[in-house]
């Protein structure tokens, strides 16, 4: 064992009891909690684990399991420090509360924010068996070692499982002195282990938002506008209400929702609906946006997001200037699960269950257009395909509730590929040119100017501080397109335009581009 921490065991776990025997351990995880010198915090859990008689341990995880992996890798790293058994780790998913702390999956961030902690947790409750398994045995904790969910006294060779243990453990103070292991002695991290939901997965078992079933429940498609610009004017279901299987047509603000016993009864409801749209704002297309940023460009005058030395002049001084625009359309996320949502409004009430990134956000933008209060939201989430940035936005999870609030009856509103295609939040398009001076062949200065729609502005500085002349401009296109983040929200559109930028100029150069580049940055550290 090594790498002590000093680090307050108190501010992470709280161990009771449970009904029926067993222990639960409640934990608090911190961004920087590896810090040994961290501030102590007051109690404040973001999830649980549940050891029973069994031997069987629950980890009950805040995060949103979108295809990332954390289902698996999150406990993993408590079983690690636990040396335990890990065919006896279940995962389940906890309920939205604001006691359990920021609960989104966003920015690749939960197991790189939570490894120390979730270890620091493991290794606690690893000595909490162990204390327990020393104090019935009437022996030195010194004398013991846990294994595989066993703690055994080296001397005779006596071992108890955690399960036998659990009750005991939950009665006694936590350790302050755990320590963690070495690295070379981790027996899951770092090795292959399948994800606990795999079998499951490709044997078609229940785990998805769409999988939802509840008594009444009826399937709910959207008619949506046709176009970004385009209004609701009239709606008429008479045919829809003569399909077999469709039950109600709900009018929202700008789309109609028809309500079925299946998905292709609602889905043909939808299509017998008379929809008539009007124009409610201007209509665009990509022609526009290359118009406007071209002009937009060429009027130039924004403050620079940086500006070093003179680059006009190095520009008009230069021997050659190379020059290049790169283009970017919007993109749809097109994650594998077309979004669905499951909500069942009655009472001043709402239980919601369905695919998310930000469930939180969801309770909050529901209780606020429904006008009831956020404890009365209960919000499950299930296993996601893929969210990309998509599952940022609540709206599928508001949609669904107003639909239900609506109807007074429990809904699963399920979007088509081509729903999804339409009505997403798109990475903004936008348009990079590029200006290079290069005077008696080497890199002088360089100009480059970005206009997205929406704020999209950003300002790459990747080569600034290597050249003595530098200057980087932003601009923003109003656009009534939604737009969003799109896996890293910037820097996918930047980096292609820079990086594509930098492997013309080390064409016009005869430069190797990897050795080119790791100049570059070498003189970037000299002069950030």
């Amino acid at each position: 064992m090594s790498n002590e921490n000093s680090f307050s065991r108190r501010q992470f776990l709280k161990v009771t009891a449970i009904t029926g025997g067993g222990m639960l351990v409640g934990f608090s995880i911190f961004e920087n909690a590896a810090a040994a010198d961290a501030p102590v915090l007051p109690f404040a859990p973001n999830a649980y684990i549940k050891i029973g008689t069994d031997g069987v341990i629950t980890l009950m995880a805040p995060n949103p399991e979108i295809g990332q992996g954390v289902k698996t890798s999150l406990p993993m790293i408590i079983a690690e420090e636990m040396c335990v058994d890990w065919k006896k780790i279940k995962i389940e998913p906890a309920p939205t509360e604001s006691k359990f702390g920021s609960q989104t999956a966003g920015g690749s961030g939960s197991v790189r924010s939570r490894f120390t902690p979730l270890r620091m947790i493991g290794a606690t409750t690893r000595d909490l068996f162990i204390n327990a398994a020393a104090q019935t045995w009437n022996v030195s904790a010194t004398e013991c070692f846990a294994d595989n969910g066993f703690v055994i006294h080296k001397p005779s060779g006596k071992k108890l499982s955690y399960g036998e243990l659990a009750n005991k453990a939950a009665t006694l103070p936590i350790p302050t002195n755990s320590t963690l292991k070495d690295p070379k002695d981790f027996k899951f991290i770092g090795t292959r282990i399948k994800d606990v939901d795999a079998k499951a997965i490709v044997t078609g078992q229940p785990l998805y938002g769409a999988d939802m079933r509840h008594k009444n429940m009826l399937i709910a498609v959207v008619a949506r506008p046709p176009a970004f610009g385009k209004a609701l004017k009239s709606v008429d279901e008479t045919e829809s209400l003569k399909v077999n299987g469709v039950k109600q047509v709900v009018k929202l603000k700008n789309s109609v929702a028809v309500l079925a016993t299946t998905t292709w009864a609602a889905i043909k409801g939808r299509d017998a609906l008379q929809l008539v749209w009007e124009d409610a704002g201007k209509l665009e297309d990509s022609a526009d946006y290359e118009h406007e940023f071209r002009n937009l460009l060429a009027k130039g005058g924004a403050t620079p997001a940086r500006n070093d030395g003179d680059v006009d002049k190095a520009l008009a001084g230069a021997t050659k200037v190379l020059e290049a625009v790169y283009e970017v359309p919007p993109i749809a996320h097109a994650q594998m699960e077309p979004l669905n949502f499951f909500a069942n409004v009655t009472d001043g009430k709402a239980e919601l269950y369905g695919p998310t990134q930000v469930p939180a956000s969801v309770q909050r933008q529901v209780a606020q257009q429904l006008g009831i209060p956020v404890e009365n939201i209960t919000l499950g989430m299930p296993r996601q395909g893929g969210g990309f940035g998509r599952k940022l936005q609540p709206d599928n999870g508001v949609e669904a509730a107003l639909i239900s609030a609506a109807a007074k009856c429990p809904v699963m509103v399920q979007w088509t590929r081509e729903d999804d295609m339409q009505n997403d939040f798109y990475r903004p398009a936008a348009m990079f040119k590029y200006r290079a001076a290069i005077t008696d062949g080497k890199l002088v200065a360089w100009h480059q100017q970005m206009a997205g729609i929406n704020g999209s502005r950003g300002s790459d500085t990747y080569i600034a501080g290597a050249l003595p002349n530098y200057r980087a401009e932003g601009y923003s296109l109003v656009s009534n397109i939604r737009t969003g983040a799109w896996r890293a929200p910037g820097p996918n559109t930047l980096a292609f335009a820079a990086e594509s930028f930098l492997d013309e100029l080390c064409v016009e150069l005869k430069r190797d581009p990897i050795e080119f580049r790791l100049e570059m940055l070498d003189k970037i550290k000299q002069n950030p």
